[in-house]
This record gives structure tokens, C-alpha cells and sequence, in this order.
């Protein structure tokens, strides 16, 4: 049975607490201090005892608490949630290194979070990611019972009206964007603009994927890359514009030539990634004044949209070509017979960008 006396006792200068739980021995060395060896102890038994009778524990250590969270909770997510989630508990903890006991992880800290993300001037729908995976900790934190109530409903997300969602570039800005971007970038920028594909989808094209016979690219679940579509619809066939064929055909070959599976990668054959493409055009929008605080790079899904509807394409087929979640059942059937519209309509399509030779 575990017990929940904390002892302490000081070893080469240094003091070091011990206690027993989860049926183990365990110990910590808090440093030179008695007295914070004393404090550390008397939490630690508060803890143990609250834990044994059912109570609030109200001095759980917070990086003990984000171990358990990641064990628990992160590592069954997706790679790339994955990575947002230890990316955001990394910035936090950078943040503030000083909250020692989740019980100091409330709603005021999110707030002066939100804060100083506002001050370093994130987009409020970059915040607002964040926030979901601070909220659902304070969530999981009241559930375990590390803190006494839930605070989650104090901390609001916040407005997100004109954010990248709805922003549409205009063309001489799309125009501006091309000409200061390098490769790979280039490539998945041309594969955004000219087949509304999503940076997921441009980083997982594999030249496989790609059929200049038949002018269509294959975006399909890719179990060996740990990635998949983001819901059925998603998995499609996607025209290519003949405008920009020859563009593909070359980073093709140039992709055959670095021996990479992927189209969008660099020299050495090393693959570009959903990550890079956020922090490459969040570089650029920062130091180039030019270029729309709002630019993302699901802009350019938007204005593929955009361009197709004004040019008459139906908004069907529009929904087929970028596969998205909405369609109805008679949309479904219409998609998997739609290549052959879908390829003659994109021709159709007017691009406002130019090509370097």
C-alpha cells in the first residue's frame, strides 16, 4: 500500500526528498535549501494523502502533469497534431517556467499567454490553436482532480473575423509571393494556386501520384508516410492545368534526379514539409510589408475557388476538384465521374501567374 509520508534528507550538500507511490520508490534532489526541501515534502505529502482519500491534489507538479498528458493524450494523435500539441506545451512552458504546481496553471496565465502571442503579432486563429490544447489540459487537469474546478469557460477564444480563412490575395500580390520564393516552396505554391490542393496534400504527392498521360495527380491515404487525406472526400483526382504542365513535368524530373518519392523537395532529395511551408511564408509575411499579414498558404486554396467560380466552372465540380467534406450524396456519384468534365473545365481556367524560365 502506497504511503504518503514525504521524508527528506540531505545528501553532498544537496537535499533530496523521498516518498512511495504507484507501488515504487522515488526521490528528487531540490537543491541546497532546507527550507525548500521542507516545502517541497509538506506538498508532497499533501498530494500523496489527497490522492489516497479521494481529494482535490492540490500540489501536483506541472512538468510531472506534462508528461502525463503527452503519454496519455498526445501520442495517439495524428504525427502533425502531434507536433502542434508539444509545440504549443513547449512555447508555453518557455513562457512561464516559473509554474511549479498545476493548481498555477488557471485562466489568468492563458490570458497573459494570449496576451503576449497578440504582442508578438500571431493571428488570433494561431492563438486560438493554441488555446485548444491549453483548455483541454485544464480540462483533464479538473477531471484528475489537480485542480478544484473547471476554469476552462473562463479563458475565451477569440474573434476571428478577417482572418486568413477569408482572405483573398489579390492577383498582383500572388504574382509579388511567386517571384520572392524559392524551391521547393515554389512548387507547392504553383500546386496550391493551380489545383486548390492543401499543404498536406502538396508535402504527400508522390511521383506515382502524378499521370501526364491522363493529366490528373492521385491524392491518396500514404500509410508508409504516416498520412492520410483529411476525410474521405478528400481522396480524389485533381486536374492539372495544361498552363503549368510543363512547370510539374520539370520539378518531376527534378525530383527523379535529387531520388526523392516526393515532387516537392529540395537537392539533396529531402522532402518539404507542412512545417516548413508555415514557418518559410510566416518568415516572408513578417519581414516583407508587402505581403498581407493574413497570407496563408490555405490563401491560395481560397482564390483557386475564387478564380474557378468566375470563370463558370460549376460550383459541383469546384467542391469535386478540392474535395471537400460537404458534398451530398448525388455530389459523390458526380465525383467519381467527373475526371474527364473536371480536365476539360480547367482548361478554361485563367491563372495570373508567370512562370520563370
Amino acid at each position: 500500500m502506497d504511503c504518503y509520508n514525504a521524508t527528506y534528507k540531505k545528501r553532498n550538500k544537496i537535499y533530496h526528498v523521498f516518498w512511495y507511490e504507484n507501488k515504487k520508490h522515488h526521490s528528487k534532489a531540490i537543491g541546497p535549501s532546507l527550507k525548500d526541501a521542507e516545502t517541497w515534502a509538506a506538498n508532497l505529502t499533501l498530494r500523496l494523502y489527497s490522492k489516497k482519500n479521494g481529494l482535490p491534489i492540490r500540489y501536483y507538479p506541472f512538468n510531472d502533469f506534462l508528461k502525463e498528458y503527452a503519454e496519455e493524450y498526445i501520442k495517439f494523435k495524428s504525427r502533425r497534431t502531434q507536433q502542434r500539441d508539444i509545440e504549443t506545451i513547449r512555447l508555453f512552458t518557455k513562457l512561464f517556467p516559473t509554474i511549479q504546481y498545476v493548481k498555477d496553471f488557471n485562466d489568468l496565465v492563458l490570458k497573459e499567454f494570449i496576451k503576449i502571442r497578440l504582442k508578438d503579432g500571431r493571428l488570433p486563429g494561431t492563438i486560438n490553436r493554441d488555446l485548444v490544447t491549453l483548455k483541454h489540459m485544464q480540462r483533464i487537469a479538473f477531471q484528475k482532480k489537480y485542480i478544484d474546478e473547471d476554469i476552462t469557460l473562463k479563458t475565451k477564444f477569440l474573434p476571428t473575423k478577417d482572418n486568413t480563412e477569408t482572405y483573398i490575395p489579390s492577383d498582383k500580390e500572388i504574382q509579388y509571393i511567386y517571384n520572392n520564393i524559392h524551391e521547393p516552396l515554389k512548387t507547392a505554391f504553383v500546386l496550391g494556386l493551380t489545383c486548390g490542393m492543401r499543404s498536406g496534400e502538396v508535402c504527400h504527392i508522390e511521383l506515382k501520384d502524378i499521370d501526364f498521360k491522363k493529366d490528373l495527380i492521385s491524392i491518396r491515404p500514404k500509410p508508409h508516410l504516416e498520412w492520410k487525406p483529411k476525410n474521405n472526400t478528400s481522396i480524389r483526382d485533381v486536374p492539372i492545368h495544361p498552363q503549368y504542365k510543363d512547370y510539374l513535368v520539370k520539378r518531376y524530373n527534378f525530383a527523379k534526379k535529387a531520388k526523392s518519392n516526393l515532387i516537392c523537395c529540395y537537392e539533396d532529395g529531402h522532402a518539404l514539409t507542412e512545417e516548413v511551408i508555415a514557418a518559410l511564408i510566416g518568415k516572408l509575411r513578417k519581414k516583407d510589408s508587402k505581403i498581407d499579414k493574413r497570407f496563408h498558404f490555405h490563401c491560395l486554396r481560397h482564390k483557386f475557388i475564387t478564380l474557378s467560380g468566375n470563370s463558370g466552372i460549376p460550383m459541383i465540380q469546384i467542391k469535386n476538384i478540392v474535395g471537400h467534406a460537404n458534398l451530398q450524396l448525388t455530389e459523390n456519384v458526380y465525383y467519381h465521374n467527373s475526371n474527364e468534365k473536371n480536365l476539360e473545365s480547367i482548361k478554361n481556367l485563367n491563372i495570373p501567374l508567370k512562370l520563370k524560365k
